[in-house]
């Protein structure tokens, strides 16, 4: 696990480089943004297409390694960039134009960067959640729950998603519901 300041370390240098519009900043470093600080080991950033990778990895030359198809490896500290496609998300290109097209844009040291809303960023994690096979499913749960209690019942009605994890929203819902009545 690596220390927060290294993981920081890596983010900066991936804002100050990056000249990609297309993107914005998921996973747990945006729930840190909205939510509260949580441990993570690498920088989860979404983008709108495979094209957006490829210049990604223009603008990380030198500084980041690619080591997969859809990651990078900061060299100094070894944090994994991760970049995830609507292919890595059940080909859901709506789901992530929206959540890109209405991210929070933050000021990280003089640099533009979009952060994922809480609205999207819970229907982001709610594949996962709802995947029990998935050793961080109760993570995702935690998160989508720590949303919830923070700012409230979201209306993900609009958010292009499947049934199911509609479905397993409102099943969440309502465990945050008896959570605050106990």
């Amino acid at each position: 696990m690596f220390k927060y300041h290294t993981v920081k370390k890596a983010f900066l240098d991936f804002v100050k480089l990056n000249k990609n519009k297309n993107l914005a900043i998921i996973g747990g470093l945006a729930l840190g943004a909205w939510v509260r600080s949580r441990n993570t080991d690498d920088v989860d950033v979404m983008v709108l297409s495979e094209k957006d990778v490829y210049e990604l990895e223009k603008d990380l030359e030198g500084v980041f390694k690619r080591t997969q198809q859809h990651a990078f490896e900061h060299k100094k500290t070894g944090v994994e960039i991760e970049i995830i496609t609507s292919g890595l998300i059940n080909g859901n290109q709506k789901l992530i134009k929206d959540a890109i097209d209405n991210a929070k844009v933050d000021d990280v040291n003089g640099h533009n960067i979009k952060v994922v809303t809480p609205k999207y960023l819970i229907a982001l994690k709610l594949s996962r959640a709802s995947d029990e096979k998935n050793i961080k499913h109760l993570q995702d749960q935690f998160d989508i729950l720590s949303l919830i209690k923070i700012y409230g019942e979201l209306d993900l009605s609009e958010v292009p998603l499947e049934k199911r994890l509609q479905n397993f929203y409102e099943k969440l819902l309502e465990k945050s519901r008896n959570i605050e009545k106990a």
